[in-house]
């Protein structure tokens, strides 16, 4: 697994309808295939098995059962789903959660 930035913090992130929660407290919601952190403020979004930045900048992508960086990282789709938990959401979601706000 490539280090993402949940490693930082390691407590599990639960969806909770469209709010994201870390140990009980919301940190960010998600919008359709956006992404914002806990000050509304935009971090990125999904698309077409990519992951972007708010500006636009492709971040990462889903290929099989791994979800890959652009710089050549790589994680297998059951350690986005062990990081995030809950709610009915695709993989791609679950990496991009954790890609754009998951420390």
């Amino acid at each position: 697994m490539f280090l993402l930035k949940s490693e930082y913090n390691t407590a599990m992130i639960k969806i909770v309808g469209k709010d994201l929660m870390r140990d009980g407290v919301k940190i960010g919601w998600i919008e359709g295939e956006h992404i914002f952190d806990e000050n509304g403020h935009k971090q990125g979004y999904f698309e077409s098995g990519a992951i972007y930045t708010y500006e636009g900048k492709r971040i990462a992508h889903i290929e099989g059962d791994f979800l890959f960086t652009i710089d050549g990282k790589k994680s297998h789709i059951d350690d986005l789903r062990e990081h995030v938990s809950g709610g009915t959401i695709s993989d791609l979601a679950r990496g991009a959660i954790l890609l754009l706000i998951g420390d």
